[in-house]
């Protein structure tokens, strides 16, 4: 794999990744817009989020990433703010008995998602900033630690408990990347673990989904319903899928199907095949993602391509896991495929972040081998001066040249110079053949 094209082939990726989502989208929400009038409903609105998620991309993929870095403690503070005026009665928007969105007349977004990617800039721009203080905890962990639990607070009295577990996660990681020692993370992760598990089991529906879990069959028409009905989309798709637009589940069985369960429709209609090329495509991503933080020879870029990697990774696990019954029902999108403009938007952003951080890597790498950079090569090549004449004639003169052919004829035993008895037009002939 060529580190000049890592960043390409990130955003060759992330392509193929919104195509299926869009198709996917078109298909599973077909029947829920003809309800509402309009079956192109929530695919149009799609593409109309796809715009600006495609120019922040670009943007930020020709954009020095070191730039973004003055920028972190501002936009941290704005995902706080956003958080909390999610709780306030004229701004915040309640859903599904969450208060998740942010509504201010001619948009509305949700916060969380935002926060997400905030919260990555912020403890990649820490972190780095305290790389030599992290082996001490009151100064080098616990800062960070402190912004990141307030940030999952935040987030759970939404209540939005899976993102805050996404946000626990991908910090993790962060610190892990970071050399913060495993003594603090241990410690640390002693203490979260037990908060986490009781904010779990003191909330009922919570709580509910745990237990169904374990056997979603036996309650299947109550906390159970999601999962057994994912389970028979996909167990229906079996190898190729019923066909694009034929699945059944879509018709009102399955709740969610266009956002959080997309992945049940794609592997009904498309089947094992295309379930494993979704798989395939997100693998990829993270191990571009994985080998853009490894050669990335800034702190700060290292860390940023590590929590964006992470992010997509575990988000992409944690939703393949809870449609195939392998983890607790949650209600996370999966990444450019689920619909959803807040992330869409925000997963395109992070995604141009990423690759900003392998372009500029590898224009780091190039030049430290001795070779110059893609942009330095472009302009070289269009400003080269012009190329001399080519030289006429012989490069040496006739008598050396006439040396070097009786010094090879003399080794052969064909021609010697000193022998001028023996000198004919056959010998003089040979010499010059």
């Amino acid at each position: 794999m060529n580190l000049r094209r890592t960043d390409l082939q990130l955003i060759g990726v992330t392509a193929a990744l919104v195509l299926v989502g869009l198709l996917m989208v078109g298909s599973a929400s077909q029947v829920l817009g003809a309800a509402q009038g309009d079956p192109s409903y929530y695919l149009t609105n799609q593409l109309w989020k796809l715009l600006p998620g495609l120019a922040l991309m670009f943007l930020f993929w020709r954009l020095p990433y070191q730039k973004i870095a003055k920028w972190t403690k501002p936009l941290l503070v704005l995902s706080f703010v956003m958080l909390g005026l999610v709780f306030t009665q004229n701004l915040g928007a309640e859903a599904n008995s969450a208060r998740r969105w942010l509504s201010l007349g001619f948009i509305s977004f949700q916060p969380s998602e935002l926060a997400k990617l905030f919260l990555i800039l912020y403890l990649a721009q820490t972190l780095t900033r305290k790389r030599d203080r992290l082996s001490g905890f009151k100064q080098g962990l616990l800062p960070s630690l402190a912004v990141l639990v307030l940030a999952m607070g935040l987030v759970l009295l939404q209540p939005d408990l899976s993102t805050a577990v996404m946000l626990f996660i991908t910090g993790y990681v962060i610190f892990w990347v970071a050399g913060v020692p495993t003594r603090h993370i241990l410690a640390t992760l002693a203490v979260l673990i037990p908060l986490a598990v009781l904010a779990v089991y003191l909330e009922p529906y919570r709580w509910a989904r745990i237990t169904a879990f374990v056997d979603p069959w036996k309650v299947a028409d109550g906390s159970g319903y999601q999962s057994v009905q994912s389970l028979l989309a996909i167990g229906s798709g079996r190898l190729t899928g019923v066909g694009l637009g034929a699945s059944q589940q879509k018709l009102f069985y399955l709740p969610e199907a266009h956002t959080d369960f997309i992945f049940s429709i794609l592997a009904e209609e498309l089947g094992l095949f295309g379930s494993l090329l979704v798989v395939s495509l997100f693998g990829l991503l993270v191990a571009l993602g994985i080998r853009t933080a490894m050669r990335c020879s800034d702190p700060f870029g290292r860390l940023l391509a590590t929590g964006i990697t992470a992010l997509f990774g575990v988000q992409a696990i944690v939703n393949i896991g809870v449609v195939t019954a392998l983890l607790p029902t949650t209600g996370l999108p999966l990444p450019f495929v689920s619909y959803g403009g807040t992330s869409l938007i925000v997963s395109l952003a992070a995604m141009g972040m990423l690759a900003g951080v392998a372009r500029q890597s590898a224009e780091t790498v190039t030049v430290q081998a001795g070779e110059e950079a893609p942009v330095a090569r472009r302009k070289a090549y269009f400003n080269r001066p012009p190329a001399p004449a080519p030289a006429r004639g012989p490069a040496y003169s006739v008598g050396e040249h006439r040396a070097s052919r009786a010094a090879a004829f003399k080794g052969i035993g064909v021609y010697s110079p000193a022998d001028r008895s023996r000198r004919s037009s056959t010998y003089r002939w040979r010499r010059w053949s």
